[in-house]
């Protein structure tokens, strides 16, 4: 990221930038979701493999908002 006094954030683009990668992210956790309780009676090891990679992900998300929240 890079941060100017005067602009703010402007490697991100716009708020609308920002608000589409949480709602891509968004989708990818429900899609996660929805593919582990899916497999979960096939195949165990596949439905842990996405529950922690949706979980991975969220942490991902918390840390960039929490980036972008300490800069402004």
């Amino acid at each position: 990221m890079h941060y100017d006094g005067y602009k703010g954030i402007d490697f991100l683009g716009d708020k609308g930038d920002v608000f589409s990668l949480i709602g891509i992210s968004a989708t990818m956790i429900i899609l996660n979701a929805w593919l582990a309780n899916r497999t979960y009676f096939r195949e165990r090891f596949l439905a842990y493999l996405f529950s922690f990679s949706s979980l991975a992900l969220s942490v991902l998300i918390l840390i960039g908002v929490f980036a972008i929240i300490s800069i402004n």
